[in-house]
Order: C-alpha cells, then structure tokens, then sequence
C-alpha cells in the first residue's frame, strides 16, 4: 500500500510527498522531512507512519496540537482525503491521498478546512445577512404578507408554509426531548431535510485564556450530512471559522454564495457551493451557531431559508440555555441537600451517641457497685440504641439506593388489610382504636409490594407516635383511620392513614419530607417520611398530607393501578 500527503499553502502550489510503507515527520526543525515555516509550529509536530496495515498520524506533544478533520488528537487512522491542520497555524493544510491521481476529486468530499482567513474575502459574497434579534420580526412579516398580497406567487406561498411547519415541528422536539444532545440531533436533521441542505452542523464556542490575551475557539458538537452522500459522521467536520466567528461576533445569520474571484477561499477548496450560517443565541450569550452547506449547484439557499434558520437558532439558543441553567440550578440544590443531611444526620448520630455515653458510665457504676439489677435496666437501654443506630443505616441504605422495582399485581384490599392486622396486637395493649375502610371498587394494581408495604408502615407507625405525643385526656379519641379508595381519574387509587395526634404545625410542615428530620429527638431516624415519599414517586404517585392542630394528621399516598404508567 503506498499513499501521499498533499501539502497546500495560501497563495502557492501545492506540493506532494510520498509515504510508501515508512513514515514522514512534520514540524518547523530543519531535519524533519516537510518543514513547515512558523512560529506557531513546534519543531516536531507530527509524524504519519504505516502501522499495522494503515496509516496513522501521532502528535508530538506539540505546543498548539494536531487536528484531523477539525479536531485534536493525540493519535489517529487516516482515512482517505483527510485533512490535517495544525492549531493556530492557518497557511498550512495536509491532505492524506491513497489514490495516484491527486486531481481525483469525489462527489461526497467535504473538506472546508478550519482557517483562520481574514472575513474580508468574503464580505462581497454574503447575499443576505439577518440580525438574530430581528429573525422572528422577519418571519412575522412574511405571514403577514399573505393578507395584503392578492395573487401570491405560489412558490413564496410554499416556503412561508413550509417555514411554518418546521417551526412547528422544532418547537415540538424542543419540548418533548428532555436530553440536549438528542434534542439537538433531531433538530439539524429537520433542519437539513427543510432546506436540502447536504451538510448541517452544530458548532460550539469555547472561551480559552491564553498567553497574550482571550482566544476564541470552536468545534462541532453534532452534524448531520444528506444520507444520499454516505458520509461518516466522524469525518469531515470541516468548516471556515471566518465564517462563524463573524456571525457569532455580531449576532448575524449570514448567506453565502461564493463565486470566482475567490477560488482559493477554504469554501471552495472544500467544494462547498453555498452556506447558511446563524448563531445560537440564548439570553445574551452567544454559545455557538448552526452551520449549514450545500456541496451541488443544483440547490441554492434563499431568503426564506436565512429567515428560518435564524428562528430556529434563536429557538435552540434558548433551549440550551434554559437547560444549562437548570442543570446548574439542580447541581446548587443537591449540593446544599446534601450539606443540609451531612448536618442533620450528624446532629442526630451526636444526640444517639452522648445519651449511649451516659448510659455506660451508668452501667460503669452499677457494675463497680455490683448492681446487677441496676445494669440490666442499662443493658436494655444500650440495646435499644443499638437497634436505633441498625435501623439509621438502614434506612439512610433505604433512601440512597434505588433498587430496581420488582412489579407484580397486588389485591390492594388484600394487601392493606394483612399490614393493618399485623397492628391489631399493638393497639390493643395502647388502647388504641384501629378502623380499616376498604373500598369494594379498588381491585387490583401493580407495585413493588415490599416498597409499598415499607411505605404505608412508615406512615401507620408516625400515627402510633403522633398519638403517643398527645396528651391523655378522658376525652381524647386515640384512634387510626386506615382507608382504600378508587378515584375518578380510574387508573389510581389512594391509601390514606389519618391519626387523632396534635397536628402538625405550620411552622413544621413544610419540613417533614426532608431527610433526618424528626420531632422526637434521637427516638426517631427522621427518615420514614422521607423513604415513604421516594418509594411512591418512584410508582410515579404523589404523597401529601392535611392536618389540623389539635385534630391530627392524614397521609394520603395516591398510586397509579397500571405498570405501563408505573414504567411509562
């Protein structure tokens, strides 16, 4: 196998070196064997060798880095016509040929190399530009126009509908797709399709401090090429950084059609016939543009095509900036629910470990004075915060794993009753009364039993202790109301668990689902509200409570009966 690499310069003819099955060395030393002349250039950059049957170019550790196809790379199989480039160096383009004949030029071939040409080339071959801010005035106009206009050319009659589709469509996919990435995949490819575009790119901006003042750099995020044109996605990311910074810089959507004289212009060299190019404007930063190219004269972008890409890219601008905010907002939230438990659950392990600290210096002297009766009364204690502290553990591995939910179908009734009459021996020896109400219309359902069962013991046990807090009075009702009901929606139901306690004050309320919050001190882990509330978002339920001081308190988890809400 033998192969050449295409050396071009601005502004001289190209010169070509052969390869064959050895390796050529690139840098600005006088004892590489292609010397490239600058600065920019370390003196060993690259070299590109035959290594197990392909060939291969490797970074030298150069100061500024090699690009293949527009990105950097420490190592990399060069497929054919690929492009290298050498950081912020813009005269010098090396293309790898394994054909002999270097005027072979493929139909499919997208090689706009990354320079960093003055815009001036191009200012008399812009043939539209927009302002961002103005792309939604100027489609309004556009509909508009129907209205005053009597014999509408039928062709302008069809791009105004088509834009209006597309927008549409956009709109549609910004909304339901949570994830960005795929958000912005689905975009280009409608985009691409709409305008016939042949390349659509998706191009970043990374704000880099370097030595001798700020430096703006991009790279393609996503792309998508016309399926006709078997185009790999990982090549040919090529693009003119003339031209996107000038549109990112002045927050411009830009038309290009380039004709001769500019021959030598990277569009041309890249085969490119025309271009569209609109930043991504969310707020008032500016985070890339989208990049579309046409490599046929058979199709020539418009002004209704400069119009709509300038909508969309405002439209994703905002979306992405909307979900980096959000993004940040979660980041600053978990970080301080997490700071919030470190120091809740400290507080708590304190107060469990200084009354155990007291319970053994009362075991100390009850041993040193021979107290047996004394130290089993003590033992008993330590115990207890021994089973205090496994249940902690417990429930904090409870709360932090997210087992999968293993779903199968429960008789609700059923299964509320077996939990209820597991209590029946408790609240006999607490003069409690339990009353269960099961309603006849609620059948079956799917669930994690053993979640469920984990979450409504949670709740029946916060009764216990709600009427345990209240004071006894002749006339206190010490009751738990435990009750099933089927809900008009028809595919949910509700298990409620209401209690005769003191209520739960305003002052309280809005912290009970927090994590290690508890009103009864070192008694109580302060999770079961918390476990409870997860076990049932996770079935994709809601949990709440309503409350009374002086009357108690009712929890009411609302599941839904199906799996495919459940999964969905």
């Amino acid at each position: 196998m033998s192969a050449k690499l295409k050396l071009c310069v601005e502004g001289k003819d190209s010169q070509t070196y052969e390869i064959a099955q050895g390796e050529v060395r690139i840098g600005r030393s006088p004892e590489v064997d292609i010397v490239l002349s600058s600065p920019a250039i370390s003196r060993d950059q690259c070299v590109v060798r035959f290594r197990d049957g392909q060939y291969v170019v490797t970074d030298l550790q150069s100061t500024n880095g090699t690009f293949v196809n527009g990105r950097r790379i420490v190592e990399q199989f060069l497929d054919n016509n690929a492009v290298i480039t050498f950081g912020k160096e813009s005269r010098y383009q090396l293309i790898f040929l394994r054909t002999s004949d270097l005027d072979e030029c493929s139909t499919a071939e997208v090689r706009a190399v990354i320079e960093e040409e003055a815009f001036e080339e191009y200012r008399d071959i812009i043939s539209s530009k927009i302002k961002a801010s103005e792309a939604k005035t100027a489609m309004e106009l556009s509909v508009a126009s129907l209205e005053k206009v009597q014999n509408i050319d039928p062709k302008m009659l069809n791009q105004i509908r088509r834009n209006l589709r597309v927008l549409y469509e956009v709109g549609e996919i910004i909304n339901e797709t949570r994830d960005s990435g795929i958000m912005l995949e689905k975009v280009i490819e409608c985009l691409g399709v709409a305008t016939g575009a042949d390349r659509v790119l998706v191009i970043y901006r990374h704000d880099l401090y370097m030595e001798g003042g700020e430096a703006s750099e991009f790279e393609v995020k996503t792309c998508w090429f016309r399926p006709e044109l078997s185009v790999s996605r990982d090549d040919n990311m090529g693009f003119s950084t003339a031209i996107v910074r000038r549109v990112v810089s002045e927050k411009i959507a830009v038309l290009f059609t380039p004709q001769q004289p500019y021959s030598s212009s990277s569009i041309l060299r890249g085969q490119v016939q025309n271009s569209l190019c609109a930043p991504l404007v969310g707020g008032k930063r500016v985070r890339g543009a989208v990049y579309l190219d046409s490599f046929t004269a058979k199709r020539t972008f418009t002004e209704s095509d400069i119009s709509l890409l300038a909508c969309i890219a405002n439209q994703v601008g905002l979306a992405l900036d909307y979900d980096s905010l959000h993004r940040e907002q979660v980041r600053r939230d978990r970080s301080a629910a997490t700071g919030e438990t470190i120091a809740s659950m400290g507080q708590f392990l304190q107060s469990v470990l200084s009354d155990s600290s007291d319970r053994l210096k009362q075991m100390d002297r009850a041993l040193r004075r021979q107290d047996s009766q004394g130290a089993e009364q003590v033992w008993r204690e330590l115990k207890a915060s021994y089973e205090q502290m496994l249940n902690l553990m417990q429930g904090i591995m409870a709360y932090s794993t997210d087992r999968k939910l293993e779903l199968v179908i429960v008789s609700v009734n059923e299964f509320v009753k077996r939990i209820s009459d597991s209590y029946r021996s408790a609240v006999m020896q607490q003069s409690i009364d339990l009353a269960v109400t099961l309603d006849p219309t609620v059948k079956l359902a799917w669930m994690d039993e053993k979640a469920i069962e984990e979450a409504l013991r949670n709740l029946i046990g916060n009764a216990f202790e709600a009427i345990e807090d209240k004071p006894e009075k002749p006339d206190d009702e010490r009751r738990i109301e435990i009750r099933t009901e089927a809900l008009p929606e028809g595919d949910y139901f509700a298990i409620s668990v209401r209690d005769t306690g003191l209520g739960i004050s305003d002052e309280v309320l809005p912290r009970i689902w927090s994590v290690f919050f508890g009103t009864r001190g070192s008694e109580g882990s302060g999770l079961g509200l918390a476990i409870s509330k997860k076990i049932v978002e996770r079935h994709k339920g809601t949990i709440r409570v309503e409350t009374h001081i002086g009357r108690g308190a009712k929890f009411i988890m609302v599941l839904p009966t199906s799996r495919q809400l459940i999964t969905s």
